[in-house]
């Protein structure tokens, strides 16, 4: 549809008037692939054409109490975190300590921390055939020396360390090394755990 119209700031001179649809304008404005543009406007008249999800009625009591409520538990949710952060901070700050530590305990000591303090040699003897059950420690019994030590995969992952001690005997002047499992602090919270679920 087309009209004449005058323009002030052309002295009054008559100019052509187009009056496009809104649709026909979105197909002026894309540019010059028909395809492109047909599709573009298409779905942009589909988009405006969707009902928009309706407004929440803060007139109605309910949705009020239920806006309330939801507030609510939320605000509980949050509380509960917070303090349930507030009463683990000691333990975690402990398991950081601990984690980071490079020397390691004996098999013994960390036998002590699970089963108590007084868990003595019965205590530790069990603590390692726990760990030979669960395959941390070789116990092939025809090899001696490699007795108690840990398997090379768990000494890789930071479990364990071999501390190696050698000593001369008094009497026959001979060398003996003695080697001793030591579990990490990454060794002992790893472990915990794993023996929490075994």
């Amino acid at each position: 549809m087309s009209g004449i119209i005058t323009h002030p700031r052309t002295g009054q001179q008559l100019h052509r008037k187009f009056v496009l649809t809104k649709e026909q304008t979105f197909d002026l404005i894309t540019g010059y692939s028909a395809e492109l543009r047909i599709r573009v406007n298409r779905r942009w008249m589909e988009l405006e054409g969707q009902q928009e999800k309706p407004a929440i009625d803060f007139t109605n009591p309910d949705t009020i109490l239920k806006l309330a409520q939801s507030y609510k538990n939320e605000y509980d949710k949050r509380l509960l975190a917070e303090k349930k952060i507030q009463e683990d901070k000691p333990k975690v700050e402990f398991a950081d300590i601990v984690i980071k530590s490079d020397k390691g305990i004996t098999v013994g000591e960390f036998a002590c921390c699970i089963y108590g303090s007084e868990c003595g040699e019965r205590g530790r003897n069990q603590m390692f055939d726990k760990l030979r059950k669960l395959g941390y420690l070789k116990g092939d019994k025809r090899n001696r020396k490699e007795w108690n030590i840990p398997y090379i995969e768990h000494i890789r992952a930071g479990l364990f360390v071999v501390d190696t001690t050698t000593y001369v005997d008094k009497n026959t002047k001979m060398k003996y090394t003695h080697r001793m499992p030591l579990i990490t602090g990454k060794g002992q919270i790893h472990l915990t755990e794993k023996l929490r679920t075994a």
